[in-house]
């Protein structure tokens, strides 16, 4: 995986094609746990579902079959955003990250999926929770 600086306006490029993606990557993620469960549950319940000749092991296997794909959907998107040179931070709440240099510094320009676009950066060593307003970057020198 190879991250990418990027400029604000670069950054802010690339928000429209991170947000219909941010938003599928939380859906899959949402699915796939309740795909997964129920197969917990399928096996937990049913003793027949590893004997595959059943009607119940057939539904396990088109249910496994289908969790499977998903999965493969659901990298293929995480590579996708790899590729972009910006790093996912988390899927439910839609934060990526984009290395930034301001000056000597390099920084984080943060957007969420609830941001128009990018108003905020952190520094490296700190958490986007903390992040700040680009205005407060723009006043350091």
């Amino acid at each position: 995986m190879k991250y990418k600086v990027f400029s604000i306006e670069d950054a802010n490029a690339l928000v429209p094609t991170l947000k219909p993606l941010l938003i599928e990557l939380a859906e899959k993620k949402s699915t796939m746990s309740k795909m997964h469960d129920a197969l917990l549950t399928m096996e937990l319940l049913d003793e027949n579902n590893n004997n595959f000749e059943t009607e119940s092991g057939q539904e396990y296997l088109r249910r496994a079959s289908s969790l499977e794909n998903l999965i493969v959907s659901f990298e293929t998107d995480l590579k996708q955003i790899a590729e972009y040179g910006c790093v996912l931070r988390d899927i439910e709440k839609g934060v990526v990250d984009f290395y930034h240099v301001y000056g000597k510094e390099l920084v984080f320009l943060n957007w969420m999926n609830t941001d128009e676009d990018i108003q905020f950066w952190y520094e490296l060593d700190s958490h986007y929770r903390n992040r700040l307003p680009l205005t407060d970057l723009k006043k350091r020198t």
